[in-house]
Protein backbone atom coordinates (compact mmCIF):
# COMPACT_ATOMS: atom_id res chain seq x y z
CA UNK A 1 0.00 0.00 0.00
CA UNK A 2 2.67 2.48 0.24
CA UNK A 3 3.99 2.53 -2.83
CA UNK A 4 0.11 3.40 -3.64
CA UNK A 5 0.35 6.82 -1.90
CA UNK A 6 4.03 7.37 -3.65
CA UNK A 7 2.73 7.05 -7.10
CA UNK A 8 -0.17 9.33 -6.33
CA UNK A 9 2.07 11.88 -4.58
CA UNK A 10 3.95 12.11 -7.66
CA UNK A 11 1.19 11.81 -10.02
CA UNK A 12 0.27 14.95 -7.99
CA UNK A 13 3.43 16.49 -8.23
CA UNK A 14 3.63 16.40 -11.99
CA UNK A 15 -0.18 17.79 -12.33
CA UNK A 16 0.80 20.39 -10.10
CA UNK A 17 3.88 21.26 -12.25
CA UNK A 18 2.00 21.26 -16.05
CA UNK A 19 -0.92 23.14 -14.73
CA UNK A 20 -1.10 23.74 -10.99
CA UNK A 21 -4.03 23.03 -8.40
CA UNK A 22 -6.83 23.10 -11.41
CA UNK A 23 -5.24 20.18 -12.83
CA UNK A 24 -4.46 18.53 -9.53
CA UNK A 25 -8.65 18.97 -8.56
CA UNK A 26 -9.07 17.35 -12.17
CA UNK A 27 -6.84 14.37 -11.31
CA UNK A 28 -8.97 13.96 -8.33
CA UNK A 29 -12.22 13.55 -10.22
CA UNK A 30 -11.60 9.92 -11.60
CA UNK A 31 -12.82 6.59 -9.96
CA UNK A 32 -11.06 4.07 -7.59
CA UNK A 33 -9.79 1.16 -10.21
CA UNK A 34 -7.17 0.42 -12.27
CA UNK A 35 -9.05 1.97 -15.55
CA UNK A 36 -9.91 5.45 -14.02
CA UNK A 37 -6.57 6.02 -12.66
CA UNK A 38 -5.07 4.96 -16.36
CA UNK A 39 -7.80 7.47 -18.23
CA UNK A 40 -7.11 10.05 -15.43
CA UNK A 41 -3.15 9.98 -16.43
CA UNK A 42 -4.09 9.82 -20.10
CA UNK A 43 -6.27 12.97 -20.07
CA UNK A 44 -4.17 14.66 -17.53
CA UNK A 45 -0.89 14.00 -18.57
CA UNK A 46 -1.60 12.92 -21.74
CA UNK A 47 0.72 8.97 -21.62
CA UNK A 48 -1.00 6.64 -22.98
CA UNK A 49 -1.71 3.24 -20.72
CA UNK A 50 1.33 1.36 -22.54
CA UNK A 51 3.65 4.28 -21.63
CA UNK A 52 2.50 4.82 -17.79
CA UNK A 53 5.74 3.01 -16.26
CA UNK A 54 8.25 3.83 -18.59
CA UNK A 55 7.01 7.42 -18.20
CA UNK A 56 6.79 7.60 -13.87
CA UNK A 57 10.01 5.63 -13.83
CA UNK A 58 11.16 8.44 -16.41
CA UNK A 59 9.23 10.98 -13.95
CA UNK A 60 10.72 9.65 -10.98
CA UNK A 61 14.38 9.53 -11.55
CA UNK A 62 14.18 13.43 -13.12
CA UNK A 63 12.53 14.46 -9.81
CA UNK A 64 15.58 13.02 -7.58
CA UNK A 65 17.81 14.75 -9.35
CA UNK A 66 16.34 18.09 -8.59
Amino acid sequence: MPGQYFIGGLLCKMAEDKGGLSLIRKLMIYGPNDEDLYRAIHDVLGVNKENVNNFLRKKLVEYATK
